[in-house]
């Protein structure tokens, strides 16, 4: 995969300058991240991301351009895909380990999106219109700026909501299994606990058993000398 060498800011500016998708690979250190290293290297989502032109960008957790990237799209799960159209919204966002034909899929249907979005751009105005006709397309034209980056944001925050979702829920399984694990090891040291006690006294009351054989047979032998 061929990644674009620079920062957030000059992927942006070469994806705008070349009128193209622009998409964000945000890996981690787990699993699912060190999987997506094949998925990536895969002929096939290569040579579709080349097909596309798209700028691909990776970025890795916990560097200064995480930091920057996260502070405007969310990132709540380690890997994610972000496929950020013209306007600057995502148009598609994929999270976790994806297969190829996943990825390709996501990639073809942000890049149909992006294609849309760059037709609409080009729509010549009128010619001839007056004052209050500018007027109207302009406020129309925020209006509709307006709703889709309100479209766009409830499909990211719903989908970010989803993951911290999942991720509330994983937490909340692990203390479960937490707590479980912690019950079953203070029944197992009570248990243990019982077991000692138990074998001290019997150890106890065995010593005792002898020490009283002992002192009658000393007895009897005090007997039969005297």
């Amino acid at each position: 995969m061929l990644w674009f060498e620079g920062s957030v800011a000059e992927a942006i500016q070469r994806a705008r300058a070349s009128r193209k998708l622009f998409v964000v690979y945000v890996e981690g250190s787990n699993d699912d991240s060190k999987r997506m290293d094949d998925v990536w290297s895969n002929s096939r989502v290569v040579d579709e991301f080349e097909r596309s032109g798209a700028v691909a960008l990776k970025i890795t957790e916990k560097t200064p351009e995480y930091q920057q990237f996260s502070q405007i799209y969310p990132v709540a799960v380690l890997p994610s895909m972000y496929f950020i159209g013209e306007k600057g919204f995502p148009l598609e966002v994929g999270v976790g380990y994806l297969k190829e034909i996943e990825l390709v899929a996501r990639l073809r249907r942000a890049d149909d999106a992006h294609g849309k979005e760059m037709e609409s751009k080009e729509v010549p105005a009128p010619v001839q219109t007056n004052d209050n006709e500018i007027k109207n397309e302009e406020e129309i034209e925020k209006d509709s700026s307006a709703d889709a980056a309100r479209t766009e944001t409830i499909s990211l925050q719903e989908r970010t909501d989803r993951a911290r979702a999942r991720l509330a829920e994983i937490r909340r399984r692990k203390e479960e299994q937490r707590v479980e694990d912690e019950k079953s090891r203070e029944l197992a040291r009570r248990e243990l606990g019982r077991n000692v006690h138990q074998a001290q006294e019997k150890r106890s009351n065995q010593q005792a058993l002898e020490w009283a054989r002992k002192q009658k047979k000393e007895k009897e032998e005090d007997r039969k000398s005297g």
